[in-house]
Formats: structure tokens, sequence, C-alpha cells
């Protein structure tokens, strides 16, 4: 009885406030294009789906994302979720989709959602004015998991995150496109912090406090060296570690457009 008030109750259209922690957007060999914004205090998304059985029992959800692969390190990503039982959404790069082809065909296989992040993740390339390049790769990379994953995806996240980059003209192309975008609401700064792996777990506990937390990540050395203590953290406070689904997408961008 209980669970069925439950599901009737997320059938109305639930809006939640969420913190996101702006900042450095995602990891790249150079780190000369990041730009420190101010973090945005509040932020609102709106549920459009249902979540399953065990997302509904969970009443707390958390959405592991990995940026930049697949590489090397995304195979040990894989294990160790396959081994903590959990699920990620996976952001890759065109170029390196290429170079790994296998790992997004287990990224698919083993259950979780595969994300669009652009063939150059080069700043100058992807915001020159207008969205005509950004499309272009992430219609190329799109493209691509379709070929190697026969899957298709219209989830996008921009490299360096949404803020400043996506003023209103960017944001209607990427509607009238039909993708939707996903900023975070939590940035671990694994690339920053790679040989300071206590201060990023710290921050995941300190800052996942929300009913929904989407936890910015990258396929790198120190991610696998901490996930496991990340995910055992998150599952302590009561989260459920689940991947996107299109049919349950919520609202999480820096600029609050709902129409992503």
């Amino acid at each position: 009885m209980q669970i069925n008030m439950i599901k009737t109750w997320i059938l109305c259209i639930c809006i939640f406030t969420l913190t996101p922690q702006q900042g450095l957007a995602d990891e790249q060999p150079t780190h000369s294009k990041r730009i420190v914004t101010n973090p945005i205090s509040l932020h609102s998304f709106q549920h459009s789906g249902l979540y399953n059985e065990a997302e509904i029992q969970s009443g707390k959800i958390a959405y592991l994302t990995f940026d930049d692969g697949p590489n090397k390190y995304t195979k040990q990503i894989l294990h160790i979720l396959q081994t903590k039982q959990a699920k990620g959404t996976f952001f890759l790069v065109g170029s390196n989709i290429q170079k790994h082809s296998q790992i997004v065909q287990e990224i698919v296989s083993e259950g979780h959602y595969i994300g669009l992040h652009s063939m150059t993740h080069d700043a100058k390339i992807l915001y020159n004015g207008n969205a005509n390049n950004l499309l272009h790769e992430m219609r190329e990379v799109q493209n691509l998991v379709a070929r190697t994953a026969h899957v298709d995806t219209n989830l996008i996240r921009v490299p360096y995150g949404s803020m400043p980059y996506l003023k209103q003209h960017y944001r209607d192309d990427i509607v009238l496109s039909n993708y939707k975008l996903w900023d975070w609401t939590i940035d671990t700064y694994d690339w920053r912090d790679k040989n300071r792996p206590n201060t990023i777990i710290n921050r995941v506990k300190q800052q996942a406090t929300k009913p929904v937390e989407v936890i910015l990540m990258h396929d790198l050395h120190i991610t696998v060296a901490i996930l496991p203590t990340i995910i055992d953290v998150l599952q302590e406070k009561g989260y459920k570690l689940v991947t996107y689904h299109p049919a349950h997408h919520i609202q999480v961008n820096f600029w609050k457009d709902h129409r992503l």
C-alpha cells in the first residue's frame, strides 16, 4: 500500500532543489581552458519520469558520471561498479571511442549509459561564437556510439561545463537539435587533487546531502583508487547508485534551463 502511494505521488511533476557545485569542469591533458566562475547556490530540476521500484524504495538517488573516456582506466572503473553493484553514466570523447571500441560495448552490455562529450574537447573550437561546431561534434560522437555500441543517445555534457559558455543562442540551438544536457551537482575535482585522495573522498562525503546528486568524475588513475570508497560513502548515506535513463530525465544544468 505504501509503495503504491509513493508511485502515485511520483506520477506528479516534482520539483526538488539541488546545490550544484559548479567550478572547473572537465579534465584534459592541459587545464589552461578551465575557467573559475561563481557557483550557483540553488539549482532546481524537474523529474519527468518514474523511478523503478528499487529507486523508489531507496528514496535517495546518486548518479556517478565519468568524463573523457574511454581509456585504459575505464575498464577498471567498470569492474569496480560491477563488484559494488553500482551503475554509472559515461560521457565519452569521440577520439577515444575509436581507440577503445570494445570498452564502449562493455559499458552498454553491463547496464550503464553513454553520454556525448564532443570529439576534440577543445574550448577554442567548440565555443567560437555559435553552436555549429559544438553540435557538429556532438553529432559525430552520437554516430560513433551508434555504430560502435548500437545505441542511440541524446544526452550531452559540454566540455568544461555549460557556464559560462552556453549563452542563450547556444542553448536554443541545442534544444532545437533535440539534445538534453547535464552538468553536475558535485564536482570531485579528481583531476586537480589527484595526489590527495582523502580530500576528494571528504568532499563527496560533505557535499552529498540532497535527494538527488549528479557527481562529476573522470576516467583517471585517482578515480580508480578512490571509487570503491566513494561508493561506500554514498551507499552508507542511503543513496541508490543508478544510471541515467531518458525516461527519467532530470534538469541538471547551471543555467536552470528547464528545456535541457
